[in-house]
């Protein structure tokens, strides 16, 4: 009678066991944690397109040949260019892109920017920026007396940013940003620099522009940021459709 006792409890533990190792082969494995992730944030929104005008320099800064500076425009651009392409929200549309000669929408030192928007609307370009060299202004500081001098120099530089929607030719964005950088040198016996001098140093005024540039990206950022993204269609080819977007 022991024995019989002893093999049902034997027959019942194996059985038991049995169960518990089906249940744990159909027992779904734990997965990743789903997060309920808004859409905008799972993936990145398409970049927008944009124009970054030729700048216009009213500053009357000249260059060593007596001309306008026209490198200080050139370079001021072109690190504008690069941090709007930093920001991983832009495209910049090539200005050579543009089916008409940008000078001629130039005017009494401005871009006729409402007329340019209505052609670059329908090259699917989301805003146009308008930037001007206001004024550099340049003054030293400091002037020791002796044969060895420390000779300070503070340049002044104020720009102007302007952007309109190519959509409806509105205005996003009208402001004016300053920046001070300062300077100092030794030098030995020679005739401390005027102010007129200091005005033709290229490094002190593209530093002074670039800086007050700097300041500029984030508004523009955020004010282009506000227009609402679009593409056209660009081509259709059998079961593909080619969009002229942002990337």
């Amino acid at each position: 009678m022991f024995q019989k006792i002893v093999m049902l409890a034997l027959a019942f533990a194996i059985n038991a066991c049995s169960m518990l190792d089906r249940r744990a082969a159909v027992s779904p494995q734990p997965g990743p944690a789903e997060k309920n992730v808004p859409i905008d944030a799972r993936e990145e929104s398409p970049r927008k397109r944009i124009m970054v005008l030729p700048f216009i320099d009213v500053s009357g800064v000249r260059s060593g040949d007596g001309g306008p500076n026209q490198q200080l425009a050139l370079s001021a651009r072109s690190a504008l260019v690069s941090w709007l392409s930093n920001t991983e929200r832009f495209v910049i549309v090539n200005n050579d892109d543009f089916p008409k000669d940008i000078s001629q929408f130039l005017n009494n030192f401005q871009y006729d920017v409402e007329a340019m928007a209505k052609i670059a609307n329908g090259m699917g370009i989301a805003a146009i920026v308008e930037t001007k060299i206001l004024e550099i202004r340049a003054k030293k500081v400091g002037n020791e007396i002796g044969v060895f001098r420390k000779v300070g120099a503070q340049v002044n530089g104020r720009i102007q940013i302007r952007i309109v929607s190519a959509k409806n030719g509105k205005e996003l964005l009208s402001t004016v940003k300053e920046a001070q950088i300062q300077s100092t040198s030794t030098r030995i016996g020679e005739q401390a620099p005027s102010n007129r001098d200091l005005l033709d140093d290229p490094k002190l005024v593209g530093e002074v522009v670039v800086k007050a540039l700097k300041s500029t990206i984030r508004p523009m950022a955020q004010s282009i940021d506000k227009l609402s993204w679009e593409g056209r269609v660009a081509l259709v080819k059998g079961d593909q459709y080619y969009i002229n977007a942002g990337r």
